[in-house]
């Protein structure tokens, strides 16, 4: 069975630990950023007391939309509040991982690490990453990608819904430049996962010549998604220069012996 973990060290951590702690950010950032506008759009009063949070400024002044909207999104966005705050208050690095899936592909991913206990016993981050059947979890770029960009999408919608009372809104090439172009690098992304993911939300985004359409929902398929061929972990070691890690998925892994 070990002959099957392997010790992967084809991954520049400084590099993609700063790339995706920058866009954890910035994806928090923008949340904040839609609320600022929500504001901007609530109808001025002269009594407004100069509430200095943006929350608490909509609580008072604007509940009802504010309200309509946090119902709409705070549940996908949680993911990316934790991760956020681990980032700026906690002390989460980024180990990456590989593995192969079931359908024998290579997928690249990686998770939030910390010390877990008295032990240093290094591990994904419990509060962001969830069990899945008996096991710790992490997130595959790929995933990781068209997850953020659903929710980004979502955001904008509600948004959008709340605000100016439409369902839809074409993101045309050229008109809403900015937002097209963020959207089209996310078109081209394999739906190749790790196992736990295939039950999670993701966008489907599709292009053509004038505008993008984006689709975010689950879309399992009867698949044996658990049945992953190779994990390769990269491995924290500590001061005594000894590697204690809690490895995801290799559970799943363990139990196709049995």
């Amino acid at each position: 069975m070990l002959s099957k973990i392997d010790i992967y060290t084809g991954f520049d951590n400084g590099e993609f630990e700063k790339t995706i702690f920058d866009y954890v950010k910035y994806l928090d950032d923008l949340n904040d950023s839609l609320l600022q506008i929500m504001k901007a759009l609530t109808p001025f009063k002269n009594d407004y007391k100069d509430i200095k949070d943006v929350d608490k400024w909509l609580k008072e002044y604007n509940s009802k939309q504010y309200t309509m909207f946090k119902d709409a999104t705070f549940a996908d966005n949680d993911f990316i509040r934790i991760s956020s705050n681990n980032i700026k208050h906690g002390n989460v690095r980024i180990t990456t991982l590989e593995l192969v899936n079931h359908k024998d592909k290579k997928v690249r991913g990686f998770y939030f690490s910390d010390i877990l206990d008295e032990y240093e016993l290094f591990g994904p981050k419990p509060e962001i990453h969830k069990h899945y059947k008996n096991t710790i979890t992490a997130f595959s770029f790929n995933h990781f990608l068209l997850r953020t960009a659903g929710v980004v999408a979502l955001n904008f919608y509600w948004l959008n819904k709340i605000i100016f009372g439409k369902e839809k809104a074409k993101i045309n090439n050229g008109y809403n430049c900015s937002i097209h172009s963020f959207f089209s690098k996310f078109k081209d992304i394999d739906e190749e996962f790790f196992p736990d993911e295939y039950s999670v939300k993701y966008a489907k985004i599709v292009q053509n010549q004038s505008h993008i359409t984006i689709m975010y929902q689950i879309y399992l398929k009867n698949e044996k998604f658990d049945d992953i061929k190779v994990i390769r972990p990269t491995l924290k070691f500590n001061r005594n220069q000894k590697s204690n890690e809690k490895i995801p998925y290799f559970s799943l892994l363990y139990s196709k012996r049995f």
